[in-house]
């Protein structure tokens, strides 16, 4: 697949939109998986509300809408990284693709982030959902 400036643009502008609602829910995110769990069970109700809300409805759509980023732009990536590696003399450089290739990049590190925050929600609601004997 031939790397053109509409695939460029269409993959900065989603990957824009997906890095906009990460800037806006991370702060929400951050707080959630800084909650305390000591408490008793029946107290941290709302602690555990608000990691189920930042999980459910924060962290898992952001990850999909990436990793459907990441998955989508894949086979155009891997061919230009295939292209670069197997054809490296007598070619012009194309920024064209170079961008691309930075873009899709950017988006697999955007996918690991939003997935190491997944990760760390839902250790954080298992945490708050142990029964009263094993927090203390």
């Amino acid at each position: 697949m031939d790397v053109t400036g509409d695939l460029l643009s269409a993959a900065s502008l989603l990957l824009a939109s997906v890095g906009l609602l990460f800037s806006a829910w991370q702060a929400e995110i951050t707080s959630a998986v800084e909650v305390s769990i000591k408490g008793m069970r029946a107290d941290r109700g709302p602690r555990i509300s608000q990691v189920k809300q930042a999980l459910l409805f924060r962290a898992l759509p952001l990850l999909l809408a990436v990793l459907l980023i990441v998955a989508t732009l894949a086979p155009p990536a891997l061919g230009v990284i295939i292209h670069s590696l197997t054809d490296c003399r007598g070619n012009p450089y194309d920024p064209i693709r170079a961008m691309f290739l930075g873009v899709w990049i950017l988006a697999v590190g955007l996918a690991f982030a939003v997935g190491s925050q997944l990760i760390k929600l839902n250790s954080k609601r298992r945490l708050l959902n142990r029964p009263d004997a094993a927090t203390t």
